[in-house]
């Protein structure tokens, strides 16, 4: 099952080994190369302090000595509630202790495993992997799983087949007995060397391949990604770019009927002033009253049409803005 606890779930019961690449920021303070998880079924915190130790079991891809072939071992001994790690960096042999706890009594921020807590249950053995940002290939090449006396028999005997050479030969009596079986054992060594060089050949392919496909993945995240935080911002500018256009066709379009309204206002005083002034001239000439009124009507028309042209005017600027 899936979940926050690289890449499983922090819902169970039991204990969990922990192997970190990578020293985040965050928690700095706390990390471990290999540490203890334990959990009662809850929710566990992974920001509290726990058992550890710092080994360098990894291998970089990056460097020049890099080769598939390079790993190393963990062993994970649980005896009367009592978990043991221990290290080969190298796979040759030498074994480090990384850390022992009592999974009852040292289980510090995280809930007690008390003794016997495994007894009658369906044990489960899980490993699974996740990344953020930064991201290696790790492969698990085996699980091992043994009584605690006979792990050492058992990885002994891996080492031992791994370089053992059987040969069988079938002999007559004129043949030189030791020549040929001295040819024979030169043989055997050179096809166990070309053999191991096989499997090396073999290995460094897969993990090439394997090691591309992961990038490749990478890399096309992140181009989507950044092609999504850029239609973000373009939509942004977009719609920043659109408010100040309308802003400024709005304050353009003010102004300007605010000058034509301060223009047209000024313009119709005039207008009443002259028309007064004219209706005062012929009242006191004592003329017909139908020539003003013919004459104010006229100019009332004239001032609608101009009003009527400099509406039309100021509509266009907007449509043209």
């Amino acid at each position: 099952e899936g979940g926050p606890l690289l890449g499983s779930t922090d819902k169970f019961y039991g204990f969990g080994i922990l192997f970190d690449t990578f020293r985040n920021v965050e928690s700095g303070h706390i990390h471990k190369d290999i540490s203890l998880v334990q959990s009662d079924g809850k929710v566990i915190d992974l920001s509290s302090p726990r058992k550890g130790c710092s080994a360098k079991y990894r291998y970089w891809e990056g460097t020049d000595s890099f080769s598939a072939d390079m790993h190393s071992r963990a062993k994970i001994t649980l005896r009367n509630n009592i978990i043991s790690v221990m290290v080969d960096k190298k796979a040759n042999g030498h074994w480090d202790k990384c850390f022992t706890a009592n999974l009852e009594t040292d289980s510090g921020a995280y809930p007690p495993l008390n003794a016997g807590w495994i007894e009658g249950k369906h044990v489960h053995f899980g490993m699974s992997a996740s990344t953020g940002a930064l991201a290696d290939n790790h492969d698990v090449l085996e699980l091992l799983v043994t009584k605690p006396d006979m792990l050492d028999t058992e990885v002994q005997k891996q080492i031992e087949a791994e370089s053992q050479l059987s040969v069988d030969v079938n002999l007559n009596a004129d043949m030189n007995v030791h020549d040929v079986a001295q040819n024979v054992i030169k043989l055997a060594e050179e096809a166990k060397q070309m053999e191991l060089q096989l499997k090396k050949f073999k290995a460094d392919l897969e993990h090439k391949l394997e090691s591309l496909g992961d990038n490749l993945q990478a890399t096309i995240s992140k181009l989507k990604e950044a092609e999504g935080e850029s239609e973000h911002r373009i939509d942004v500018l977009e719609a920043k770019s659109k408010e100040i256009v309308d802003n400024s066709i709005k304050q353009r379009v003010v102004e300007i009927e605010g000058r034509m309204s301060g223009s047209i206002e000024s313009r119709l005083d005039s207008l009443e002033r002259r028309i007064n002034a004219k209706v005062e001239s012929v009242r006191y000439e004592g003329g017909s009253w139908k020539w003003p009124f013919i004459f104010f009507a006229l100019l009332v028309a004239g001032a609608l049409a101009y009003n009527y042209r400099s509406i039309r005017h100021i509509n266009r600027m907007d449509k043209f803005l």
